[in-house]
């Protein structure tokens, strides 16, 4: 009965241990309430709860049950409030556990991560995977990936949506990338890229100078393969990678450009070779006549340098100059002299060869790539009756000047013509000289060498039958006595000078009444601003002039240079008939990048002009005291500097005044002996020795101390 009973009933010390529990939750539940939930005073409901306790432990057989049992009741209505209050809490948060927000995960964040390639990253990144993955659910992480605008990944599990939020969105490196990249920096590997000429072009640099970069920078070798063209690429994978991203924007940065050459002129492959090498750009032409430049973007100004070259190439009259030569008394040109060169073990008195030509200054940059010759007499070391005296010369009328047709001509009477076909009624008649070398250039596909296009001695015969049959393998190259370069200037200034010219065509050229041979007349446009001592004065002066100029070199291969004789009419063109172009050049010269902005090619009076130079001048006056000289003359230097083909070289003149005059005339012939004769000539106390001969003076050995 007694064992009945107390399973019937609990015990005293269990309603206790009970009541403590409901009074804690209670605590609890009340101190997790919402501001709209009723606080009940603990303390009140534990007096409460005590009196209820006391009261409900009295015996069931003592006389006062049924009024304790009444009290107990009316204690009992408290907490049954606040147990309601504590349901309605957890009843909402059970109806809001699956609305959460961002905090909730943020709260997971770390506030730095270790260094990637560390070990601790790899511990640490997934040890917060681990922690992600097991405090959300898939649905859960579905909401975060919509709150936080990413893409759901391809494999859709817990693990992979930790992933994306901790790599797209905390912005850690990617632990999986991170281990591809150390394979990747351990595994050697090559591989081809496909590319035309042009890429391969543009990608070597100037002289491969850009691969040579490249492969440092990316430490991989770099070659080219054939069949099909492609660019072979070897090193470690990662570097390989790398490359690969800096040839794709490479490619993007590629342009190409087709244009017409004014009065749609070509160029050879040739030509176009050296002026890609030059430039920095390629350039092609194709059938359709075009010229196709192909830059980059990012380097426009290779391209602007390319058009210049080309135009300058395509105009280029140094052709049509008439040539005439000047021998010594004694020696003469056979009519009937054959075109064999001389190969007996000993040179007649009248043998000519060409000499290897090594000037102190840049050559032409069409010349660049090409060897220089000059013609000397080879001289007899045994014979002196076949020296040849520093006296034979222009102004003392010693000597025979003739032209390639083997015809004798006069020097006075051939410049006069040259002078009649360049006059016009307006323009001013100017007769200048200027000493150099005639020189005799190898073929292009010739490597550089000693050996000239015509070995061994020669007849003179010879030498301008072949000099007539190759136009394109001979030039003139302008000099300097070095006497002029160390005298103090009288007068000095800048000048930015901008030369156009002319295509020269068929009724532009005149027949000579000595040889019958054209005297090409070339067709001039030059724009002049003399900036003065200082480089960017405050009002620069411009000045433009158009004329014709006729041009006839003389060749000396007895004294040490040469000379060239130029015919030119000028007429100062007003402001108001200047071409638009030059007004606008000049208005943008105080520009940084006025040298850009120069015109190729414009039309003016019904005649095309393309450029010729776009030059830096350096312009003085030098005077010399000699006794041969007269008193008070004075030569025009000037130092020249071509920005296009960054080359600078100096033109020395002398200018005769009158034409007219006898006087005149012997001064202007005696300058130009004194500036074509040798180094102890001027000075007058050695005697001339045939050794200078013998090893060309000009060409190797003297040439390089006296003349720049």
């Amino acid at each position: 009965m007694s064992a009945s009973l107390c399973l019937a009933k609990p015990s005293i010390a269990f309603c206790l241990r009970w009541a403590a529990h409901r009074r804690q939750y209670a605590a609890v539940a009340t101190a997790s309430l919402p501001e709209s939930v009723v606080q009940i005073d603990p303390s009140e409901s534990t007096r409460k709860t005590r009196r209820k306790t006391s009261k409900t432990a009295v015996p069931s057989g003592s006389g006062q049950r049924h009024k304790g049992t009444q009290k107990s009741e009316d204690n009992l209505s408290p907490n049954l409030l606040v147990e309601s209050k504590v349901q309605d809490f957890l009843d909402h948060i059970e109806s809001t556990k699956d609305a959460i927000t961002l905090e909730d995960i943020e709260r997971h964040k770390p506030n730095h991560y270790p260094e990637p390639h560390s070990p601790q990253y790899e511990h640490q990144y997934n040890g917060l995977v681990d922690s992600l993955t097991r405090s959300f659910s898939q649905r859960q992480f579905r909401l975060f990936l919509n709150l936080y605008g990413i893409k759901l990944p391809v494999k859709r599990n817990n693990r992979q949506f930790a992933i994306a939020i901790i790599e797209q969105k905390w912005k850690w490196p990617s632990l999986s990338q991170l281990k591809r990249d150390k394979i990747d920096w351990t595994e050697v590997d090559h591989r081809d890229f496909p590319m035309d000429s042009r890429q391969g072009f543009l990608l070597m640099g100037k002289d491969g100078s850009n691969l040579l970069n490249l492969s440092k920078k990316y430490n991989v070798h770099l070659s080219f393969t054939s069949n099909p063209f492609s660019l072979r690429v070897e090193g470690l994978k990662g570097s390989l990678k790398q490359f690969e991203g800096y040839l794709n924007n490479f490619n993007s940065d590629v342009n190409v450009e087709a244009t017409y050459l004014p009065l749609k002129c070509t160029l050879s492959a040739e030509t176009t070779q050296l002026i890609s090498r030059m430039s920095g750009a390629y350039l092609e032409f194709k059938d359709d006549g075009k010229l196709h430049l192909t830059f980059r973007r990012s380097k426009p100004e290779t391209a602007v340098l390319a058009k210049r070259l080309a135009v300058q190439a395509a105009f280029d009259e140094s052709g049509n100059s008439s040539r005439i030569i000047h021998l010594p008394e004694g020696v003469s040109i056979p009519i009937d002299a054959s075109p064999t060169p001389n190969t007996s073990q000993e040179p007649s008195n009248q043998a000519y060869s060409l000499y290897p030509f090594l000037s102190s200054k840049p050559l032409p940059w069409k010349m660049h790539s090409r060897n220089a010759f000059r013609l000397r007499r080879v001289g007899q070391w045994l014979d002196s009756n076949n020296a040849t005296r520093h006296t034979d010369a222009l102004a003392c009328g010693s000597g025979t000047v003739m032209s390639l047709e083997e015809q004798n001509i006069d020097i006075r009477s051939h410049l006069f013509n040259m002078l009649r076909t360049t006059s016009n009624n307006s323009g001013v008649q100017v007769l200048a000289a200027s000493p150099g070398h005639f020189l005799f250039l190898s073929p292009t596909s010739q490597p550089a060498t000693l050996v000239p296009p015509l070995r061994g001695s020669l007849d003179m015969s010879t030498i301008l039958q072949w000099s007539k049959e190759h136009e394109n393998c001979v030039t003139f190259s302008p000099s300097s006595p070095k006497a002029l370069m160390t005298s103090p200037p009288i007068e000095q200034k800048a000048i930015r000078r901008l030369v156009y010219n002319a295509k020269a065509l068929q009724e532009d050229e005149h027949l000579s009444s000595e040889s019958q041979r054209p005297i090409s007349v070339l067709k001039t446009l030059t724009l002049e601003v003399t900036l003065g001592e200082s480089s960017l004065p405050d009002t620069p002066i411009a000045s433009c002039h158009r004329g014709s100029e006729a041009v006839v070199d003389v060749l000396m291969p007895d004294r040490p240079a040469d000379i060239r004789f130029s015919a030119t009419s000028i007429e100062t063109l007003s402001p108001s008939h200047w071409p638009e172009e030059m007004h606008q050049f000049f208005a943008r010269l105080s520009n940084d990048d006025a040298d850009s902005n120069v015109p190729l090619s414009f039309t003016h009076a019904g005649i095309v002009y393309a450029l010729n130079s776009a030059s830096h001048v350096r312009q003085t006056y030098q005077r010399i005291e000699n006794d041969t000289l007269p008193k008070d003359c004075n030569f025009l230097i000037e130092s020249i500097v071509n920005p296009e083909g960054k080359e600078d070289h100096i033109v020395c003149k002398v200018v005769c005044t009158d034409q007219t005059s006898d006087l005149e005339w012997k001064t202007f012939l005696q300058k130009c002996d004194w500036l074509t004769q040798d180094v102890e000539d001027r000075k007058e106390n050695q005697e001339w020795s045939p050794a200078g001969l013998q090893f060309g003076k000009d060409a190797v050995f003297k040439d390089s101390h006296s003349w720049s």
